[in-house]
């Protein structure tokens, strides 16, 4: 019987970028900055060049949207926190429009009568 020639081991992952050009086009992307564009009060549309690991919340000190207090970011209708960061916003991709919006007062008035029967 003829025998056949042992197969190589199959390669890793990482041992398959070693041996080509040792980038992986995946995590470049994702290193780079992101162009995101800010749309103020006043609304006009500010673009803004952010890392993976910047928090949401330097949208308002880069660009002087105003105090950051009482204004808010939301992104696909829903609120981001200012200490989120960019790559943990779900759907955020390049070209994305972040609305600054005011946040609205909201809450009882804390009178012991919310919520109880008047009789």
């Amino acid at each position: 019987f003829g025998s056949s020639p042992p197969r190589p081991a199959p390669r890793t992952r990482a041992q398959g970028r070693a041996q080509g050009s040792g980038r992986d086009p995946r995590r470049e992307a994702m290193a780079a900055p992101l162009q995101l564009f800010v749309r103020t009060l006043g609304g006009e549309s500010v673009a803004w060049e952010a890392d993976a690991g910047a928090a949401v919340g330097e949208a308002f000190l880069l660009h002087g949207a105003g105090c950051a207090e009482g204004l808010g970011l939301v992104f696909g209708g829903v609120a981001l926190h200012a200490e989120q960061k960019v790559s943990e916003v779900a759907g955020l991709h390049d070209g994305s429009t972040l609305l600054v919006v005011p946040r609205l007062p909201g809450g009882g008035d804390g009178t012991p009568a919310m919520g109880k029967r008047h009789k």
